[in-house]
């Protein structure tokens, strides 16, 4: 199956320049993840690629959850993040155990359609509620 690369848009811009530089970085570790699958896989090239992008997005996610800490809805916000680390987890069981090309595939699929929904949809909407009310004004 013919993967195509994501790309960083204005429309995925929460308008806080430390998170959408993190999030356009989050972009191209999920497009280096796409780079390895055209390729044959190596897999100690792809535990390496997945281990470092898994560490960024950890710590994404603490810097993502300090600013919107004041938001009404962030322990859902926090939920999401949790259960995105979980199906992380569960794909690199499976990964351990089975095909490495299917997983990465399958890891690339969840890894992008994920980020671009949950930047488009939670994180947006979080950051504008933060914008709106003012406040991020001490903690951008």
């Amino acid at each position: 199956m013919q993967q195509k690369y994501i790309n960083w848009d204005e429309k995925f811009s929460v308008h806080v320049e430390i998170i959408d530089s993190q999030h356009k970085k989050l972009f191209e570790s999920i497009n280096t993840l796409l780079q390895l699958m055209e390729k044959e896989i190596i897999i100690e090239d792809l535990e390496e690629i997945l281990d470092d992008m898994f560490d960024y997005f950890d710590y994404h996610f603490s810097s993502e959850e300090k600013l919107i800490k004041k938001h009404p809805e962030f322990e859902h916000h926090r939920q999401r993040h949790l259960e995105f680390i979980n199906n992380v987890k569960e794909y690199n069981n499976k990964f351990l155990a089975k095909d490495p090309e299917i997983i990465a595939e399958k890891m690339f699929v969840f890894l992008s359609e994920w980020l671009q929904n949950h930047i488009l949809r939670e994180d947006r909407y979080s950051f504008d509620y933060l914008q709106k009310h003012n406040l991020l004004k001490d903690e951008a």
